[in-house]
């Protein structure tokens, strides 16, 4: 900023001041030099003879004022390469700053990117524990209304042991019945042959006569 500023001066309004015409900015640029001269710490006797001369007209400058105009072209270009010195000195620290700075620059752009997904897994990992929460009152609900369907069940369980019961009792007299009747039909043939006997007799007494 401070060389743009001193090239700018030097190359417009010193100019100017060095042609000595007479014009309305003459005295806000001796005004200018006279602030540029002394934030550059330039001789104070030598900036004070460059306002009185810089203030005259291109006629009335004598040689004195040429030695000034002179003197004091000397001691803003060497403000100039004092400022080109201290620039190239500090260009390798300016490089590292500008390295840090782009480093950190990466490092902010990850830092955001690993903020952004850890946000992301964030919400991911609230809408899962809403989606647990849901899960689990919707199976506190199926446990709740589940209940009076097993007392259901086994009420249903209940009666259907008494009916087995009953049919296994059914059964139970069902077959005592099929063996009493199995039984019956064996003792049968044995009677037969006793009450045939008669008839064998009478028939053999019919033929005698």
């Amino acid at each position: 900023e401070r060389r743009a500023r001193l090239e700018a001066f030097m190359g417009a309004d010193l100019a100017a001041l060095k042609e000595g015409a007479s014009s309305p900015a003459t005295a806000k640029r001796v005004k200018a030099l006279a602030k540029l001269g002394r934030d550059f710490d330039v001789d104070p006797q030598l900036l004070a003879a460059a306002e009185a001369t810089m203030a005259k007209p291109a006629h009335a400058r004598g040689t004195f004022d040429a030695l000034v105009e002179k003197e004091l072209d000397g001691a803003l270009g060497a403000c100039m390469a004092d400022l080109a010195e201290k620039l190239a000195a500090a260009e390798p620290e300016r490089a590292k700053i500008a390295a840090r700075l782009e480093a950190a620059g990466s490092a902010w752009v990850t830092a955001t990117a690993t903020e952004g997904a850890r946000r992301s897994e964030g919400e991911a990992a609230q809408k899962a524990l809403k989606d647990a929460e849901a899960g689990r009152r919707d199976a506190a609900r199926a446990v709740k209304d589940f209940v009076p369907e097993m007392k259901q069940t086994k009420a249903a369980l209940a009666a259907a042991g008494v009916a087995l019961q009953e049919c296994r009792a059914v059964l139970a007299t069902y077959g005592e019945l099929l063996e009493r009747a199995a039984e019956l039909e064996a003792a049968e043939p044995e009677a037969a042959p006793a009450e045939a006997a008669p008839a064998e007799a009478a028939a053999l007494a019919a033929s005698a006569a």
